[in-house]
């Protein structure tokens, strides 16, 4: 190709007329786009022509100041900030420029930086708009320094910024921005006050200032305040265009809060009341869309909330916060190919956005990838801490940067952190911790105790384990635990009672040996792995028992639809109820040894969501075995559900009702040989209505409950040796020559109350430390059994602190 500056020679010169109507096109044609664009209500389409106004007149700052506009409410900061750099960081920027770059400057909240460009214009350039940025600044100037106070005297801050707000405030701008200064400061009762005292301050309230105030005190929390404001202003058809539109944005909000607060204390349908007028008003709005699909949500109907969604993303294909929510819904839906589509949108879109990569980290922590998900946190979390600095961005490059406080000086306070003043990266580095705790390696010790009531030396038992778990996550990916539990049995000494003898290994066939103190100690070893649906573990009872058994098991539990899903269960469990079931013992007199029983089998469950509700039916198989334990098999069947009664923010209470069967073969409850010293009726029956409470404050997180029903079960007669005809038949030889003694322990019916109680507490010392306990207390068939255990988790988590 020629080279540009060698073919410009052969083009014939323009006449005057033809130069002036030719250097005319590109500022008029700038003109007409930009006013097409203020004209559209499609995002991408007043994106597409702002950027095609600023290429056709690239000097002119109102076109890009609309530009800069329009991308910062895409959510693309840094991009909106570069589009303004040229103007104001050019030697000789014009004052239109210094105007645009002030004003953009004052609407991002940076009015230092505004204040700083204002100074830059000549003098008949200071509009009263300018001088309004100024004093904005000054004010600005004046809460940093009341808030500075605060650390080492709040009082002196309160009064401080107390004293600001008495002024007048016609347009509501001062007033409100010391009411956001007390809820920087936690405290909004003191916004409240900052408002009353400037209303008070305003002999005439206007509708600019009561709207203004009204926005503070959603912000605040307080609709019913922020709905009353409003209901007072005079005369709302005298509102600008620009003012009845706030007036609107704010009647949806304060429907929106409501909506969600109701929506958190689980009360949907009232949620969907408070809702409903906002959305006949302004049914394509966003925010009152994006809260009817939270509550479907929460009314667990993901589809619904999916299809609600999708709209307002198709509608406003820019709104991170549309995306970020269809994202949610599609996740709860099962629909990962749509989330996964709109997670990468996000990220490719708005790369500099860091709500699309909390939206990325969404998609990827339901995935189970947390590796993948915290990476996508911490580019949120850098890029929000670029925008929370964009002061330091082209835009601002020319100006001077304001003096360090003196650290010197007795009175210097620390600057809070910006965790500590945004909300948004507060959130992330809350979510950050959640997810590094997840996959931090952890080591947890604890120390407990299993009490059950029963005869000493048969089926009484008293068990003390002190577990010592480590875990962390294989690239973070699941959960793998390794865990090692030293564990004590004793079930006591059986008494010296001829009656109570015969009830022991051989015994009754006239053994005289005497049982010694049935106990049994050794150490359990386990790993376990868990990843989405998935877990599984393998391990052996405690090495160091008379009988030591493998163990182990699966556990699949897919979703087969939005709200079904399967779980299957196989499984080899060790039988605790007894010393001789668990641990296994030997008998005095033959020096056989017996016990140490085992469960193998599996089961199916359906588990049901119906929105807040939960319910469950499955059934399963067990076979049961044991060293010269006769053998068993069990059916079981269950079926129940739960609602939630009351829930507000991370406090809840759910009721439900469970309904239990469960049925053996042989009744072996016994302690003779051959028999396994377990539970085992031939049916049983229990309904029984669970109550629990789970809730959090602070660093202390808790989970109480308990349930009561009505139960009734069957035992059949079962021969003293179940598992040895040959034993029996002496039995039974021995028995016509001895009166009383018994060959067949009878049959049983029982009915009667059961039901428990159990409670959790966990308390965070620090960012790596946890301690905690939990108790239990049940009564089943005819014993009691009380739980109790401690324990302490260090997490090894360093790398967010």
């Amino acid at each position: 190709a020629a080279d540009p500056a060698h073919a410009a020679q052969w083009q014939p010169a323009l006449t005057g007329s033809e130069a002036a109507r030719t250097a005319a096109a590109g500022p008029l044609r700038a003109q007409l786009l930009r006013q097409r664009a203020a004209a559209t209500a499609d995002s991408a389409e007043k994106l597409a022509l702002l950027n095609e106004a600023a290429a056709a007149d690239p000097s002119n700052p109102w076109v890009r100041l609309d530009l800069a506009r329009t991308l910062q409410s895409a959510g693309q900061d840094q991009e909106a900030a570069q589009t303004m750099a040229a103007l104001t960081a050019a030697q000789n920027p014009s004052a239109d420029a210094l105007q645009a770059g002030a004003i953009f400057a004052a609407e991002t909240h940076h009015l230092a930086e505004a204040a700083a460009l204002v100074a830059r214009l000549p003098p008949a350039a200071r509009t009263p708009q300018m001088q309004e940025i100024a004093e904005q600044a000054a004010l600005a100037r004046d809460i940093r320094a009341a808030l500075a106070l605060a650390p080492v005297s709040p009082d002196d801050a309160r009064r401080r910024l107390l004293s600001l707000a008495a002024h007048p405030d016609p347009d509501g701008t001062r007033g409100a921005a010391i009411a956001r200064a007390f809820l920087r400061l936690g405290d909004p009762f003191g916004a409240r006050e900052a408002l009353a005292t400037a209303q008070a301050a305003t002999p005439v309230p206007t509708p600019a200032q009561q709207l203004a105030y009204a926005g503070v005190l959603l912000q605040a929390g307080r609709t019913a305040d922020a709905a009353a404001l409003l209901a007072s202003i005079a005369d709302a058809d005298s509102l600008t265009p620009t003012q009845q539109s706030a007036l609107a944005q704010l009647h949806a909000g304060i429907a929106v809060t409501a909506s969600d607060t109701l929506n958190r204390q689980g009360r949907t349908a009232a949620a969907y009341d408070v809702l409903a007028p906002s959305l006949r008003q302004a049914p394509t709005d966003p925010a009152l869309n994006l809260a009817l699909g939270r509550l479907y949500q929460s009314a667990n109907q993901p589809r619904q909330a999916l299809a609600i969604d999708t709209a307002v993303m198709e509608r406003n294909p820019n709104d991170i916060n549309a995306r970020r929510a269809a994202i949610g819904a599609a996740i709860q839906a099962g629909d990962w190919q749509s989330a996964a589509l709109w997670a990468h949108e996000a990220t490719t879109q708005s790369p500099n956005d860091p709500r699309a990569w909390l939206a990325a980290a969404q998609y990827e922590e339901a995935r189970g990838n947390i590796a993948r998900a915290l990476a996508d946190l911490r580019t949120a979390r850098s890029l929000r801490l670029q925008e929370l600095g964009a002061a330091a961005s082209p835009l601002y490059a020319a100006l001077p940067p304001d003096p360090p406080a003196n650290p010197f000086r007795p009175d210097a306070t620390p600057s809070p952190t910006p965790s500590q003043s945004d909300p948004t990266l507060a959130a992330i580095d809350q979510q950050i911790a959640v997810l590094t705790n997840q996959t931090a390696p952890k080591i947890e010790l604890g120390g407990g105790i299993r009490t059950r009531s029963g005869t000493p030396g048969l089926d009484q038992l008293l068990a003390g384990t002190t577990p010592i778990e480590a875990t962390f996550s294989p690239d973070g990916r699941g959960t793998l635990r390794f865990t090692a539990t030293p564990t004590f049995l004793t079930a006591g000494q059986l008494s010296s009672a001829p009656a109570s003898q015969l009830q022991f290994g051989t015994a009754p066939l006239g053994g005289t040996a005497t049982p010694s103190n049935q106990q049994a100690s050794g150490v359990g070893l386990a790993v376990a792995f868990d990843e989405d649906w998935f877990h599984g573990d393998a391990g052996v009872t405690p090495l160091g028992f008379p009988e030591t058994n493998a163990v182990g098991g699966i556990t699949l539990a897919p979703l087969i639809a939005p709200d079904l899903r399967l779980r299957i269960t196989a499984e080899r469990r060790a039988v605790t109820d007894s010393v001789l079931s668990y641990a296994g013992t030997t008998d005095p007199n033959s020096g056989i040894a017996w016990g140490g029983v085992t469960r193998s089998g599996g089961a199916l469950q359906l588990e049901f969501s119906a929105g807040p509700a939960n319910f469950y039916i499955g059934g399963g198989y067990d076979w049961l075995a044991g060293t010269n334990v006769a053998s068993n098999e069990e059916g079981k069947f269950g079926a129940g559900g739960s609602l939630p009664l009351w829930q507000e923010g991370t406090d809840s209470v759910r009721v439900g009702l469970d309904l239990v069967y469960f049925g053996y073969q042989k009744n072996l409850r016994y302690f003779t040989l051959g028999q396994g010293g377990y539970f085992s009726p031939q049916s049983y029956f229990a309904a029984l209505i669970p109550v629990n409470y789970k809730g959090s404050e602070g660093n202390l997180s808790w989970s109480l409950g308990g349930s009561l029903g009505l139960q009734t079960y069957d035992e059949a007669a079962s021969n003293v040796f179940p598992d040895n005809a040959s034993l029996q038949n002496a039995l039974l030889a021995r028995a016509a020559t001895t009166p009383n003694l018994q060959t067949q322990y009878p049959s049983d019916t029982n009915a009667g109350v059961v039901g428990g109680a159990h409670g959790e507490l966990t308390y965070r010392l620090s960012q790596s430390l946890e301690v905690g306990g939990r108790a239990s207390y049940q009564r089943t068939g005819d014993w009691n059994t009380a739980t109790g255990l401690f324990f302490a988790r260090y997490i090894f988590n360093g790398a967010y602190q």
